[in-house]
Order: C-alpha cells, then sequence, then structure tokens
C-alpha cells in the first residue's frame, strides 16, 4: 500500500470559529442598529435601554469567548471508537489549541511555534483528506524524520521495536440476523510509546496485515488509533501534515454516551 503526503495547499477557514465569529457581528450589527434608530437609549430605564444593555454585555462575552475558543481551548466529541479503549464515542474532551503553537483563529498560519508533538501523544487534527469537512483525532506513532516499520504486527520505530505487554482478553456477541449471534473477542496490550503507557485493542475478527518501511516526510506525522484493527488512519490515507494539527488532547470532560451508554462524570480525567 502506497501512503501519500496528503498536502493541501489552502488556508481553512473553520466552520465552527465562523459560526463564533458570524454571532459577534450580528450581536455587534444590532447593538449599533438599536443606538441608531432608538436615540432615547440614553435614558437608563425602559425595556429597550435593558434589551440594547444586554447586548452590549453579550458582545463582550461573546468576543471573550471567541479569543479563548480561537486561542486557547476548544472542546471536542470522540465520533467512534477508533481510540478505545482510551476514549470512548460520547466523551467530550478538551484540546489544548497553544499546545504546539498560536495560530491565526480560523486558520492554519502559525502565529508562533511552542512545541511538536511527541511520540504517543492524543492530537485533534483537520481530516487529511477532506480538511474542510471535520476534524479526526488519533495518537502520534511516527515523527518527521522517522524510520517506520510494520512487519506482521510488528511495529518498529526507528529501527526498534516497540514493544506489547498482553494484559488482558474480553469478548462480546454480537447480534446476527435471524436471531443468531457471534462471539468477538477483543485482545488489550500496554505498549510504550515514547512517555506514554498506552492500552491499545486488538480484534482478531477484524485484522489486517500492513507491511509498510517508510521515513515520515518533513513536516508530517504519522497517526494511529488505539483500537488498532478498527481505525481508519495513517496507515490507510496517509500522513498528517503540520499545519493540520488543531491541538493537543488534554482532558476527558465528561461523556454522554460512552461505554455505560449514559451520561456521567466518572470518566472525567486526564488522557494517557
Amino acid at each position: 500500500m502506497e501512503l501519500s503526503m496528503n498536502d493541501v495547499d489552502i488556508i481553512f477557514v473553520n466552520r465552527d470559529f465562523a459560526f463564533y465569529l458570524s454571532l459577534v457581528i450580528v450581536v455587534f450589527a444590532a447593538f449599533k442598529i438599536s443606538k441608531r434608530f432608538f436615540p432615547s437609549l440614553s435614558t437608563q430605564s425602559g425595556f429597550i435601554y435593558k434589551v440594547t444593555n444586554f447586548i452590549g454585555i453579550s458582545l463582550w462575552e461573546l468576543l471573550a469567548v471567541l479569543i479563548i475558543r480561537g486561542f486557547f481551548y476548544e472542546m471536542y466529541l470522540i465520533p467512534s471508537g477508533s481510540m478505545q479503549p482510551s476514549l470512548y464515542p460520547g466523551d467530550l474532551i478538551l484540546v489544548n489549541k497553544y499546545a504546539f503553537g498560536f495560530k491565526v483563529p480560523g486558520t492554519n498560519m502559525m502565529l508562533k511555534s511552542i512545541s511538536n508533538p511527541m511520540h504517543g501523544d492524543v492530537v485533534v487534527f483537520l481530516e487529511p483528506q477532506q480538511p474542510t469537512k471535520r476534524k479526526m483525532i488519533k495518537r502520534v506513532i511516527g515523527l518527521p524524520g522517522d524510520h517506520i516499520q510494520f512487519h506482521g504486527d510488528e511495529l518498529f520505530i526507528n529501527d526498534q521495536l516497540v514493544p506489547q505487554n498482553f494484559l488482558y482478553k474480553s469478548f462480546e456477541y454480537i447480534a446476527l440476523p435471524q436471531d443468531k449471534k457471534i462471539r468477538v473477542d477483543t485482545y488489550f496490550y500496554q505498549q510504550s510509546l515514547g512517555a506514554h503507557n498506552v492500552v491499545i485493542e486488538a480484534i482478531p475478527a477484524l485484522h489486517q496485515h500492513f507491511d509498510f518501511d517508510f521515513i515520515v516526510p518533513h513536516g508530517h506525522y504519522f497517526v494511529m488509533g488505539d483500537n488498532r484493527d478498527n481505525s481508519q488512519d495513517s496507515r490507510y490515507w496517509g500522513f498528517v501534515p503540520e499545519r493540520f494539527l488543531c491541538g493537543k488532547a488534554q482532558l476527558v470532560l465528561f461523556s454522554f454516551g460512552s461505554k455505560e451508554k449514559s451520561f456521567n462524570l466518572e470518566r472525567m480525567g486526564a488522557i494517557v
């Protein structure tokens, strides 16, 4: 399988950032129009004064949200099981947007670089194949210049085998048509990636054999999901351009429907 760089020469404006910016513009316009057509607002009484005063306060609140959302933090809802068992569908996570540097809000233009992702970091990024459509979350496996190899089920980084230690095995039955069921086994392993001790899933029923040997290009990253047999990642669509990185996943705030299938705060905590 040939890996491509998937590099798109664009300056991307996030749709969600554009939404917040539009809110600020609408509120500001409403505030200015009300001032123009209701000059009596200078008197500190009456319903209209209260409304416009509320709009003025809301404008500053929206600006504060815009600044925080644009430069510092954003929230991301886990959409799939590709990062299990670290993150489950429905987990709401906090993303540190300045972990790697400050960008012009809503674009991929870097203002000031602070640091670079390290092995094992969980990062949120624009989907390389459709950067204007959605974001993804995966774990960094290969840094720029790394020599990555897959031989059978073994992963090598810079000619060093990445060991994985067996932890335990579980299974579940999946319903099929005509009241039939199939048993699916899942194996859990611990893998050391940089400073991270990561628990990964392996599902033999979904396993695909990979045989890769490549160098990660300059300015790009190779990423994979922790659910190694059920994750669409760099093994399928290639590398993540550095400028598509949105931030580092830092904290699980709570879950709307994780493994327990219900709202809960028990999953709150730092992301390994």
